[in-house]
């Protein structure tokens, strides 16, 4: 009886080792999927810090819809229209940075491969005309980024 015991513990320590792997330093689970996800995410942060409009808009998809979260469509923008918003926000402000804390990854696999990333985001940024002394801005919040799988990338649809 007293080996069973024994054996039966041995198993189940082995199988609380068995979880998933997951992605260091977060509590997301290593796929392939969520390793590029998580990509494009680093990569759209670098992006904004280096005020690199083409670079962001190479992480968009050409679907690329905003509605900031409103009934109110006066609001919303496609791809050209962020297109236009990066290149006017990235003229009036020096500085930028962003921290991005991603919380969660979904990815619904489908005829039509979609995923979401809830994030918590923290930016800074000093008005380009405020002068050495002045002019900070910052904003956070939470948020949710839409993705879609584009001849085999992920690309960003929304939530930016």
């Amino acid at each position: 009886m007293r080996k069973l015991a024994t054996a039966l513990g041995v198993v189940a320590l082995g199988l609380v080792g068995c979880g998933p792997r997951l992605i260091p330093g977060t509590n997301i689970e290593a796929t392939e999927d969520n390793e590029a996800i998580l990509r494009v995410v680093a990569d759209y942060k670098t992006a904004y810090e280096a005020k690199d409009v083409p670079g962001i808009l190479k992480l968009v998809s050409p679907n690329f819809y905003e509605t900031n979260g409103t009934p109110d469509p006066s609001d919303d923008y496609d791809y050209k229209g962020l297109e236009r918003i990066l290149t006017d926000e990235f003229k009036a402000v020096s500085q930028p940075a962003l921290d991005l804390d991603v919380r969660k990854v979904s990815v619904a696999h489908n005829s039509e491969d979609k995923a979401s990333v809830d994030y918590y985001y923290a930016s800074r940024f000093q008005m380009a005309d405020a002068g050495a002394n002045g002019g900070f801005q910052t904003a956070a919040d939470v948020a949710e980024m839409k993705l879609a799988r584009e001849n085999g990338s992920w690309k960003i649809t929304g939530g930016i």
